[in-house]
């Protein structure tokens, strides 16, 4: 299907190499995945562009050269990834680009009802100042089985974790090579939130957060346990509900869905 409900404008572009190596091009910002596991690196280019559809909360365009194909999809919000029939040029049949095969690790979410996931940092420069959320923020789609986790910030941003995530004003400039941890910017102006504030990711069933010596402080609000300051260093669990204090100013909800998410066969 072409979809009319997704502009043309902007178009994720990925392509992935045979040794899990990728490349993703959105609107000029240039995106590159080291070797690795193929599947892995599939669910991670699929988040990424996931993620860019949140940020606009509405769905985007991607096209993936693979190994095993060549896809247009639409990527949702919701995390639902669908085949894209290309439109095909006048006088001449659509490519054959194996639309409607199986894709080979380009995941379809089934919508759980508290869709969560991560990625990298949001595109601030793609989207409309501040809008509303997207109604249900979309899903970082690992293999299946992995826990996802949804933060949603006050500043209006959001982030899905899937992998370890390093959350700040400009991580980027505090760890410059961040290995397998994806960065996760938060537009605070009134710079509370330190530069590399926090990190959040899973160990095993539980998501944590640790305190990176911010200098205003990491804080969580419970409604069982009230509220209380992180120590530097030691990681805390999270659960679903919690309420993040990110310095002075800015705060985080933490949404955890009850089910890993789930692979469509």
């Amino acid at each position: 299907m072409n979809d009319p409900r997704i502009p043309s404008y902007p178009v994720v572009h990925v392509t992935v190499h045979r040794d899990g190596s990728a490349h993703v091009n959105v609107a000029g910002d240039h995106r590159n995945y080291p070797a690795g596991d193929l599947q892995e690196t599939r669910a991670q280019v699929t988040a990424y562009a996931i993620a860019v559809a949140a940020r606009l909360g509405r769905g985007v365009r991607m096209t993936t050269t693979d190994p095993d194909g060549e896809w247009k999809l639409g990527v949702y919000p919701d995390g639902e990834v669908v085949d894209l029939e290309p439109a095909p040029v006048k006088g001449r049949p659509a490519p054959k680009t194996g639309i409607g095969q199986r894709r080979p690790g380009f995941l379809t979410a089934t919508k759980p009802e508290q869709a969560t996931g991560s990625t990298t940092a949001l595109i601030d420069q793609l989207a409309e100042p501040a809008t509303a959320l997207p109604r249900d923020a979309s899903a970082h789609l690992p293999v299946a089985g992995t826990r996802v986790a949804l933060l949603k910030f006050s500043t209006g941003d959001t982030a899905m974790i899937g992998p370890p995530a390093i959350v700040g004003r400009n991580p980027s400039s505090v760890v410059p090579d961040p290995g397998g941890s994806q960065l996760v910017v938060v537009s605070d102006h009134s710079r509370t939130v330190s530069r590399a504030h926090a990190d959040i990711g899973w160990k095993g069933e539980a998501l944590t957060i640790s305190d990176r010596g911010a200098g205003n402080g990491t804080a969580v609000t419970r409604p069982s346990q009230g509220r209380f300051e992180l120590t530097t260093g030691e990681p805390y669990q999270l659960l679903d509900g919690d309420l993040l204090h990110l310095g002075t100013d800015v705060t985080c909800t933490v949404a955890i869905p009850a089910e890993p998410i789930r692979r469509e066969r």
